[in-house]
């Protein structure tokens, strides 16, 4: 890509909108141009300046970083301010309304429907000093039912709700034969895409129900760690033969599991099924979603508008919250109360206050504590 203005910067998992010319006319022969570029370039310009007959050119004349993809709200816009006042005066209403459609895909789970859809709308908000996510809510639904079809239908559900989804069945097959990250080709002088080269805030599930028994390969165990190393730092290591470079990824990461996740999750709830696995699947999806195709629309541009909306805890909340951090720490010990589970419970608290369109308090604090003890109680 060629920029008439050095300022602008384009990135590689960045959805953006280009206006402009197509051009599908056979460009100038590397002879003609030999005054203009030297013979030791020929390879690199040879790969880089494919005919447009091969590689066709967009002229662009306008271009436009969509910061969402959602068509249904104005203008593909992060909803704030006034934009969002019309999500944030139902949002008690809607919220209730999501709570219920999760506790029927979680099979009446109260737990962990709470936790999936706090998870739905968390986004990775900025990178802190040493590219540390910040915001990222990496949920681990495990002790699901092996052989169920259960994974399968939740990321049919899931599909209804997220305005970009990749479900990846993490079979052996697939971990030893699929190329994760992303290399560069020294002969074509290309940088060959991998799977883990992924659009932002990609919905991303991974399947672990699907892995059976066997050997990881060589590539294998490299793809394993490239998986690893994206659900922990957000970050894939792009491989240049001689050297690999980091790039940051901002995907939203559910892994499922039938018993902990082998991934260094953030959050793992233990999935407890109040309701009998249903018999046919896609039937039971189809009448989950029946009940509120009327409110589909309405439903998906909240989770929308929350998902990018921007909302701070108060300085007071601040206040209250590194008390509790201290007193905790003190009474029961360092390892009761780690700086890691600090930044997740203030991760949690933002995406609830969101999804409920409140200023939040103490009492709002207090209830994301118990829910993490819950959590964590179902777990031991």
């Amino acid at each position: 890509m060629m920029s008439y203005r050095s300022w602008i910067r384009y990135c590689q998992i960045r959805c953006t909108t280009f206006f402009g010319v197509l051009s599908m006319e056979p460009t100038p022969s590397l002879d003609s141009l030999k005054d203009a570029v030297s013979a030791d370039m020929a390879d690199e310009y040879r790969a880089h300046s494919p005919p447009s007959s091969f590689t066709p050119r967009l002229h662009c004349v306008a271009v436009y970083e969509l910061k969402q993809n959602n068509y249904m709200l104005p203008e593909y816009k992060v909803m704030e301010g006034e934009d969002f006042s019309q999500f944030k005066d139902e949002a008690a209403n809607l919220y209730e309304e999501m709570i219920n459609l999760m506790k029927k895909a979680t099979l009446g789970d109260e737990l962990a429907a709470r936790y999936l859809l706090i998870h739905l709308v968390s986004r990775v908000t900025k990178f802190e000093p040493k590219d540390t996510p910040i915001g990222k809510v990496v949920l681990n639904l495990g002790w699901i039912p092996s052989n169920s079809g259960y994974t399968r239908f939740l990321s049919k559900f899931i599909e209804h709700f997220v305005t970009k989804l990749f479900y990846f069945p993490m079979t052996l097959k697939n971990m030893n034969e699929l190329k994760f990250a992303p290399r560069k080709n020294y002969q074509t002088m290309r940088l060959e895409t991998g799977m883990l080269q992924m659009p932002e805030n990609l919905y991303f599930i991974v399947d672990e129900t699907q892995l059976s028994p066997g050997q990881l390969k060589e590539e294998g165990v490299v793809n394993l760690r490239a998986l690893n190393h994206l659900v922990k730092t957000n970050h894939v290591e792009y491989d240049f033969q001689f050297h690999r470079i980091p790039y940051m990824h901002t995907p939203v990461t559910l892994v499922l599991s039938e018993g902990k996740s082998m991934l260094p999750c953030d959050v793992a709830v233990r999935l407890r099924p109040q309701d009998p696995m249903p018999e046919d699947l896609d039937q039971y999806l189809s009448s989950c979603l029946a009940e509120v195709s009327k409110r589909m629309d309405a439903l998906r541009n909240y989770l929308t508008a929350v998902s990018f909306h921007s909302f701070q805890p108060s300085a007071e909340v601040y206040e209250f919250v590194q008390a509790d951090f201290v007193s905790t720490r003190q009474q029961s010990g360092p390892d009761a109360f780690t700086v890691d589970d600090l930044n997740m419970h203030i991760s949690i608290l933002k995406c609830m206050i969101n999804l409920l369109g409140i200023t939040p308090n103490q009492e709002h604090w207090k209830e994301i504590r118990a829910l993490e003890k819950e959590r964590k109680d179902r777990i031991r």
